[in-house]
């Protein structure tokens, strides 16, 4: 009996084109997201801060702010949203991945994976990116990078601080949360404070210091640049 490969490979399961996957976050995310599908991003937003550094204005201030496990974090049904919205064609394969739970082994004990995408999936900073994404296109500083989880502002302290804020709010709906030990403010050397909302923001990022003019506790001076930066 004759076989009809034609109608055999229609049955078939059907899987999403990585590499078409990775063009699309590209074109979606770029210029602000520079982590997926951007040939050299890195660089680039290695470059873009340290041009804006090099023209830095007294009253303005660069923030480097860091997710802690982010990729472990993050909420699945948020990923999962974010992937029926902007990636549709990625949907049915990473709701069969995603909708459940999975199991990791270690050793005699069994522990469930829940949130964020799976350790060693190549989609994995593609779904990151994309739940992020509305968070990082709804901030105005003059300069906004990210770099999967690493995000870079700056701009004059009222815009940065009113944006660390909105950081702050959104983070914890994606089950996000920042590391502070790994956050860093950068200020022009003439700039001894800070305005009040900037202070707020900036406290709010790193809750343990007191309300008061930020003090360098570890502070190391950019031989290159002559910019100043705090480490609180």
């Amino acid at each position: 009996m004759s076989t009809n490969n034609k109608n055999n490979n229609n049955n078939a399961p059907q899987y999403p084109n990585l590499n078409s996957g990775l063009q699309a976050g590209a074109l979606l995310f770029g210029p602000r997201q520079l982590g997926v599908g951007i040939r050299g991003g890195c660089a680039a937003a290695i470059h873009s801060a340290r041009r804006y550094l090099q023209s830095l204005a007294p009253g303005h201030i660069m923030v480097k702010l860091d997710f802690a496990n982010a990729f472990n974090s993050l909420h699945r049904s948020d990923m999962l949203l974010s992937v029926s919205d902007r990636l549709p064609e990625l949907y049915a394969f990473c709701l069969s991945s995603y909708s459940q739970p999975s199991f990791v082994y270690f050793g005699s004990h069994v522990i469930l994976s829940q949130e964020g995408p799976q350790q060693g999936d190549p989609l994995g900073p593609l779904l990151f990116c994309s739940t992020i994404h509305p968070l990082i296109s709804s901030l105005s500083s003059d300069l906004t990078l990210g770099y999967l989880d690493d995000l870079t502002l700056a701009g004059p302290e009222s815009v940065v601080a009113a944006d660390i804020q909105q950081v702050m709010a959104e983070r914890s709906k994606m089950g996000l949360c920042l590391n502070p030990s790994k956050c860093e403010v950068i200020s022009h050397p003439d700039s001894y404070t800070w305005t009040k909302p900037c202070r707020r923001s900036l406290l709010s990022v790193w809750p343990m210091r007191p309300y008061s003019e930020p003090r360098c506790s570890r502070a190391k001076f950019w031989m290159t640049l002559g910019w100043h930066a705090v480490k609180i």
